[in-house]
C-alpha cells in the first residue's frame, strides 16, 4: 500500500494570504502544491489535496480532510512576505511540537532544501495553529517559503 500524503495549498478563495507586488500567496501555494503532488504521484505516492482550485476551506476543514483520508503525512504549503523586499529568504517549517518523527522529518526536509539553495531558517513549534493541532498523522507540518529569491520562482 502506497504512502498517502495530504498536500494543503495554503489560503484560497477570499483569503489571499500574503501579497507581494501583486502576487497572492493563495495562487503561489496552489501552483506549488499541484506541482509537488504531481512529482509525488509519479514516484508512486498516493496524494490527497485539500484544494485543487481557488476555494476557501478553514484550517479545521483542512485538518478534517487529512484525518478522514487516512493519510500518513500532512503538509501545508505557505509563502510569507515582509514589508522590506528580500528581507527573508529561505525555508521555515512549523510543527505542532518539536518531538518524535515529525521533528526529525521537518529537520530533514529543511536540510534537503538547504542542499538545493534555500537558507534553512528553522523549525518552529506552533501548537496554536489549528491545522497542526487537529491533524492526527505523525507529520503535520507547514512549510513556509519566505520572500522568494526571484519573482519567477514559484
Amino acid at each position: 500500500m502506497a504512502v498517502k500524503i495530504v498536500i494543503d495549498a495554503g489560503h484560497g478563495g477570499y483569503d489571499a494570504g500574503a501579497t507581494y507586488n501583486g502576487r497572492r500567496e493563495k495562487d503561489d501555494t496552489l501552483a506549488l502544491a499541484l506541482a509537488v503532488g504531481e512529482i509525488l504521484e509519479a514516484q508512486g505516492y498516493d496524494v490527497v489535496y485539500t484544494r485543487t482550485d481557488d476555494v476557501y476551506d478553514s484550517p479545521v476543514q483542512k485538518a478534517r480532510i487529512g484525518n478522514e483520508s487516512g493519510a500518513d503525512f500532512f503538509v501545508s504549503i505557505h509563502r510569507n512576505s515582509s514589508p522590506t523586499p528580500n528581507q527573508y529568504n529561505g525555508v521555515q517549517t512549523l510543527i505542532y511540537n518539536n518531538a518524535g518523527l515529525k521533528a526529525t522529518m521537518a529537520e530533514n526536509v529543511n536540510k534537503e532544501l538547504e542542499q538545493v539553495g534555500y537558507r534553512n531558517i528553522n523549525v518552529v513549534e506552533r501548537p496554536d495553529l489549528a491545522v497542526l493541532r487537529r491533524t492526527r498523522m505523525p507529520l503535520a507540518a507547514e512549510f513556509r517559503r519566505i520572500a522568494p529569491r526571484t519573482l519567477q520562482s514559484w
